[in-house]
């Protein structure tokens, strides 16, 4: 075959090709292949086309690959494809590509798949994207993407996804999410994120979620958190948690703080507690609070914990040993009057601003003091420095105690 005339070879019809022994037809060089008549293209089949000189590809044209039986395509290898002119990609159609080996697609690169019909893409099966070189889903078009089947989206990995251009994040929908190959969620970064439709975020489940590269997750907003799947929540963990928006967590219910792993806790801080929504902390169990840091409960406000349930307050109190850094309404709330006498939970400070009630932060006259039992032997209350060492006798003491004790105090004030 190799010593054809190349314009000879236009004599050959479907019935001869088709009777070529395989292993011959690897003569054939480029000129002679685009001396073919197109008709005759349809005798080959994929054994023959398997063996078919690479180098030679380039010499068909769209009219000749128009007439190949779509099964015969299923013996071109990568090495085949790569020899492929892109502007001939549009003549594939569904058919055609569904019999595509699967460990040809390397083959294809970004000009090849910028030419395919997007009603094409139909025919690519999850075994097939798999083998797509990594660069070359670049090029691929919101058309093109809409036309995948669902189920091929399993194929695609971390690296695949790493080069999706992020505008066309929008095309994925719920189903195609839910075929997504968790160990490929890694892929994903922050401004592709950003681009999901926020209705799809209710496809991802705890195992892709796990999968989340935690600098990503400054892609997601309040309405995206607030699509996710309450059970998909237990993906999460701490390093994710800590990289979440402070301002996007309004949109977390309690369904979802439910589902959250306590060790996932330790990843927020007091930046985004301020953001809770007060209905959804009702959520949290005395396990979640408990894996909290100490500095995110204190963003904890007065709202906030009337709405814990009562385990969650045990859970506080778990993970709690002083309450100086808490707002005093706050302490009121977690802590019964009865222990608010014990160290760690009130303190002097407190009492002399709550006593300092003028408006110009001053403290009530000597006299009335007096009365209320201030031993004036004690000195100034407004410059008495507590914790000095100054010798205190015992009926001063309980006199002091006793005046902070009768003093009316306003337990909502900050």
């Amino acid at each position: 075959f190799a010593n054809f005339d190349p314009f000879a070879v236009a004599g050959f019809d479907a019935e001869q090709f088709a009777n070529f022994d395989p292993l011959a037809v690897a003569g054939f060089d480029a000129d002679q292949f685009a001396n073919f008549d197109p008709l005759a293209m349809a005798g080959f089949d994929a054994t023959q086309v398997a063996n078919f000189d690479p180098n030679a590809i380039s010499g068909f044209d769209a009219a000749q690959f128009a007439n190949f039986d779509p099964e015969a395509f299923g013996g071109f290898n990568a090495e085949h494809f790569e020899n492929f002119d892109p502007a001939l990609m549009a003549i594939f159609d569904a058919e055609r590509i569904q019999n595509f080996d699967p460990l040809a697609m390397g083959g294809f690169d970004a000009d090849q798949f910028a030419n395919f019909d997007p009603a094409a893409f139909a025919g690519f099966d999850a075994d097939q994207v798999d083998n797509f070189d990594p660069a070359a889903v670049a090029a691929f078009n919101a058309d093109q993407f809409a036309n995948f089947d669902p189920a091929a989206f399993a194929g695609f990995d971390r690296e695949h996804f790493e080069n999706f251009d992020p505008a066309l994040m929008a095309i994925f929908d719920v189903e195609r999410i839910q075929n997504f190959d968790p160990l490929a969620m890694g892929g994903f970064d922050a401004d592709q994120f950003a681009n999901f439709d926020p209705a799809a975020f209710a496809g991802f489940d705890a195992d892709q979620v796990e999968h989340f590269d935690p600098a990503a997750m400054a892609g997601f907003d309040q309405e995206k958190f607030a699509n996710f799947d309450p059970a998909a929540m237990a993906g999460f963990v701490a390093d994710q948690v800590a990289n979440f928006d402070p301002s996007a967590m309004a949109g977390f219910n309690a369904a979802q703080f439910a589902n959250f792993d306590p060790a996932a806790m330790a990843g927020f801080g007091a930046a985004q507690v301020v953001f809770f929504n007060v209905e959804a902390v009702a959520g949290f169990g005395r396990d979640q609070v408990t894996g909290m840091d100490l500095d995110a409960l204190v963003g904890f406000d007065i709202e906030q914990v009337r709405n814990l349930n009562a385990e969650a307050i045990r859970g506080i109190g778990d993970t709690v040993l002083s309450f100086d850094d808490f707002d005093l309404a706050v302490r009121n709330e977690l802590v019964v009057e009865s222990a608010q006498l014990l160290g760690g939970v009130g303190s002097f400070e407190d009492l002399l601003a709550q006593l300092a009630g003028g408006d110009d932060g001053s403290f009530p006259a000597a006299d009335k003091l007096e009365e209320l039992g201030w031993d004036p032997s004690l000195g100034d209350l407004a410059n008495l420095e507590f914790g000095t060492g100054a010798d205190v006798d015992d009926a001063a003491l309980a006199a002091a105690l006793a005046a902070f004790g009768t003093a009316e105090l306003d337990t909502t004030a900050p």
